[in-house]
C-alpha cells in the first residue's frame, strides 16, 4: 500500500478485538504516526462478542470492576466510567458488574479515544467474515465472505474462544432441533426460554462457568414455572466463589519450581496451603499463581502441557475463575428449591420425543425426558478442527509453507511475543495473535486482564513496525 497511510487489519471485533484497536489509536496518538484501523467482523456492534454479548443482567462479570480497566497505565478508568452513569456518582470498586455494562464500556472508551486521535487514526467496522489470507509483498490481502479483498498492512488475529465442541453428542443429537450447540448463538437461549411445549427440565452438559450463565437465564423471570435445570459434567464440580472481601494476591518465587509437572503441582499446592495458614483463604494464593503461570507453563513440553489439559485443567479452573458470589446465592437458592440439580454423569444416548423434547439416558444407566439439551462443554481444544475459513487457510500447506503453525497439539498458534510463526519457523510476516488463539505458549490467556496487556503490546509492536516500513518506502 505505498503511499498510502499503513492499514491495519482487526480480524475480530469481541473484547480482544475492540481492545486491539483502542491501543492501535492510543500507540498511534503517542508517536504521532497516522494510520487506518479496520475491524473485520460480521457482528453488529464492536466490544460484545460471546462474552460480552449478553444482554442479560443476571450475567455478572467474574473479576470486580477495579480489575476491569481497559487501560493498564489507568487502572480507575472502568471504576470512574460506572461512577459516572451510576446517577450518584458512587459505585463500589469491588462490585461484580452486569458484563453488558463492560461491552458499553468498551464501545464508548474506544470511540472515545478515536474521536481525540482526529484525523491521525482512521477507524471502521467491516461487518462480514474473513474466509482467506494471501501475502502481497510485505503486507496482506484479505478475503471476505462478501467477495471484496481487503489489503491490510498488518493483521492482527482476535478471533475469540473457539465455538464450543460437540465431539462428545452421541448419535444423531447435534443435529436434533431441541440441541442447543452453542448457548451464545444469537437468540439460542430466547428459544429455550420461550418454549411452553414438551417437558420443563433442560439438561445441560457441563458444570463451569458457562452453566452458571445458562441455569441464571433459563430459570429467571418469565421462566416457565416448572423448568428445572439438570447440569452434569464428569466430575460435577461447579465454580468455586469469590469472596465479598478482596484480599491482595500472593505472588509466589517460582524461581527454584524446576521444570516437571508433578513437581510444579505439589509446589502450587503447597503455596495455597501457605497462602491459607496467612490468611485464612486460598484465593490470595491462587490470584497470586495467576502472575506465574506463563513462566511455568513455558517450562513444561508438549507432553506435560497435554496431561496438565487432560487431568488438572478441570480443577485449575474451577479455582482461578470464580462467579461473584450473588451468582453462587442465586445457585445455592435453586438448588434449595429443587429447580437445579448437579452432578456427575456423561450423556450416552438421545432420542426425539413425539410431541417435543428428548428422550435421554446417562451413564449411569438412568433415563429421563427433558426438553432440551445445552452444549456446556466449552472450547474445541484444537484450532485445526475448528472449521474457521481464516483459521484453516493460514495453516494450509502452501509452496512456501503455511503462513502459520501451531503450538502444543493445535491448542493455538505458535508466535514469537505474539507475532505468528510460520511453518518454516519464521515470524517475518507483519502478523500478530492476541487472546485465545496463545493458549498453546501462554495457557492462561482468555481473560481481559491477560488480553489487556497482550493488546497493549501488540499494538504497540505493530506501530513501530509500520513507522519503520514507511521510513522505508
Amino acid at each position: 500500500m505505498s503511499g498510502e497511510r499503513p492499514r491495519v487489519v482487526v480480524v475480530g471485533a469481541g473484547a480482544g478485538g475492540t481492545l486491539t484497536a483502542l491501543h492501535l489509536v492510543r500507540a498511534a496518538r503517542s508517536s504521532a504516526r497516522p494510520i487506518d484501523v479496520v475491524l473485520l467482523d460480521p457482528a453488529d456492534q464492536w466490544g460484545r462478542g460471546a462474552a460480552f454479548g449478553t444482554t442479560d443482567d443476571a450475567h455478572l462479570l467474574n473479576v470486580p470492576a477495579s480489575g476491569m480497566s481497559a487501560l493498564p497505565d489507568d487502572p480507575d478508568s472502568f471504576v470512574r466510567w460506572l461512577a459516572a452513569r451510576s446517577g450518584d456518582g458512587s459505585v463500589d470498586p469491588h462490585a461484580f458488574v452486569p458484563r453488558r455494562l463492560f461491552a458499553r464500556y468498551l464501545d464508548e472508551i474506544l470511540t472515545c479515544q478515536h474521536t481525540a486521535a482526529g484525523d491521525l487514526v482512521g477507524l471502521a467496522h467491516v461487518r462480514t467474515l474473513a474466509t482467506g489470507i494471501a501475502r502481497t509483498g510485505r503486507g496482506w490481502r484479505v478475503a471476505m465472505r462478501d467477495g471484496r479483498p481487503l489489503d491490510a498492512d498488518a493483521m492482527v488475529l482476535a478471533l475469540g474462544l473457539p465455538r464450543p465442541s460437540v465431539d462428545w453428542a452421541p448419535g444423531g443429537l447435534a443435529g436434533f432441533a431441541r440441541f442447543v450447540a452453542d448457548p451464545w448463538e444469537p437468540g439460542a437461549l430466547d428459544r429455550v426460554r420461550r418454549d411452553t411445549a414438551g417437558p420443563g427440565d433442560v439438561l445441560v452438559v457441563g458444570t463451569g462457568l458457562t452453566m452458571v450463565d445458562v441455569a441464571l437465564t433459563l430459570t429467571g423471570p418469565g421462566a416457565r414455572p416448572d423448568r428445572r435445570v439438570r447440569a452434569i459434567s464428569r466430575h460435577g464440580r461447579l465454580p468455586r466463589e469469590h469472596r465479598t472481601e478482596q484480599r491482595p494476591a500472593m505472588v509466589p518465587d517460582v524461581s527454584g519450581w524446576g521444570a516437571d509437572l508433578d513437581e510444579i503441582l505439589d509446589r502450587a499446592a503447597a503455596h495455597l496451603r501457605a497462602a491459607r495458614r496467612a490468611t485464612g483463604d486460598w484465593r490470595p494464593g491462587v490470584d497470586g499463581l495467576r502472575f506465574r503461570v506463563g513462566e511455568l507453563w513455558g517450562r513444561l513440553d508438549d507432553a506435560a502441557r497435554l496431561r496438565f489439559v487432560a487431568e488438572h485443567a478441570g480443577e485449575w479452573g474451577s479455582l482461578r475463575h470464580r462467579i461473584p458470589a450473588p451468582s453462587a446465592q442465586r445457585l445455592a437458592t435453586l438448588r434449595a428449591a429443587g429447580r437445579l440439580d448437579v452432578g456427575r454423569g456423561q450423556l450416552v444416548d438421545a432420542r426425539p420425543l413425539v410431541g417435543g423434547g428428548l428422550a435421554v439416558t446417562l451413564s449411569d444407566g438412568t433415563t429421563s425426558e427433558v426438553g432440551w439439551v445445552v452444549n456446556c462443554t466449552g472450547p474445541a481444544g484444537d484450532v485445526r478442527v475448528l472449521g474457521n475459513p481464516l483459521v484453516d487457510d493460514l495453516l494450509r500447506p502452501r509452496p512456501g509453507g503455511a503462513l502459520a503453525s501451531v503450538a502444543t497439539a493445535g491448542l493455538g498458534l505458535r508466535t514469537a511475543g505474539g507475532r505468528l510463526v510460520d511453518d518454516a519457523g519464521s515470524a517475518e510476516a507483519p502478523a500478530w495473535a492476541v487472546g485465545a488463539l496463545r493458549r498453546g505458549e501462554l495457557w492462561e490467556s482468555t481473560a481481559v486482564p491477560e488480553i489487556r496487556a497482550q493488546a497493549e503490546s501488540v499494538a504497540r509492536a505493530v506501530v513501530t513496525e509500520l513507522s519503520g516500513a514507511v521510513a522505508l518506502a
